[in-house]
């Protein structure tokens, strides 16, 4: 049986693609902060999930240690660390820049080092980075994650290339606003700083996704599942939004 690592795997987005891969018989190892959240999440994917790890991603020394000492190596690798809070571009924040950047680049960038000499070796290999659609689509006073997210996508995309003909594929999945922790700790930000009720602040953002709602975590965990599986072989370097249409474009 294949198994996935999951980063940010305990809770939200991480959690629903466990859930999915497992489905598709493929087992899990979970990785996050909070030792309670993992363990809440273990319960829930029962024996799917073989091992739950400890490990903050914004910490060097921890993911170092973590690939210097863990020799199970994955089949299926699911970057996915959470998202930078909001602000503007002018006079961004450079320590929430820099504590991104190591989230989400340099912690991936070691992560993929360290997985994919054994999913080359065995012909076989799967990655797929959780980032957002702000990779494709700047969103308004999420500055950092504009530009952290844009950077780990160009990443990728060239990193696909490189491993295209050693039968392993890299991906990333966009979220669009989905029910999740995150999006209403968003809606409740925006409206604390424009004065406007949090219930504006959906019906706004409904208003600008064509599918009228808000995406439900199941919906892109499955996308997450396929892009692992056998069926996803021939696709690759691809940034594929689950949105609901609120990217422009095809």
């Amino acid at each position: 049986m294949k198994t996935a690592l999951i980063i940010g795997g305990s809770s939200g987005l991480g959690l629903a693609s466990a859930h999915s891969l497992i489905k598709n018989e493929i087992s899990v190892r979970i990785v996050g902060r909070n030792e309670q959240s993992l363990l809440r999440a273990k319960n829930t994917l029962s024996k799917g999930c073989l091992e739950t790890i400890s490990l903050d991603m914004t910490i060097d020394s921890q993911i170092e240690k973590f690939c210097s000492s863990n020799a199970n190596y994955p089949d299926v690798l699911i970057l996915n660390a959470g998202g930078p809070p909001p602000g503007p571009a002018f006079k961004m924040d450079r320590l929430e820049l820099e504590k991104s950047l190591q989230a989400h680049l340099y912690s991936n960038m070691r992560l993929a080092d360290w997985a994919l000499p054994r999913m080359i070796e065995k012909g076989f290999g799967r990655i797929v980075a959780i980032t957002s659609i702000t990779a494709k689509s700047p969103v308004e006073n999420m500055a950092v994650s504009n530009t952290v997210r844009g950077a780990v996508q160009n990443w990728l995309k060239t990193l696909s290339r490189e491993v295209a003909a050693r039968g392993v594929t890299v991906n990333c999945a966009l979220p669009g606003y989905t029910r999740t922790d995150r999006v209403e700790d968003l809606f409740n930000e925006q409206a604390n700083r424009t004065g406007k009720s949090r219930q504006e602040i959906e019906s706004k953002i409904l208003s600008q996704i064509p599918m009228a709602r808000l995406g439900e975590p199941r919906e892109f965990g499955d996308l997450v599942s396929f892009l692992c599986s056998d069926g996803a072989s021939f696709i690759t370097g691809q940034a594929i939004a689950v949105d609901g249409g609120w990217t422009q474009g095809i």
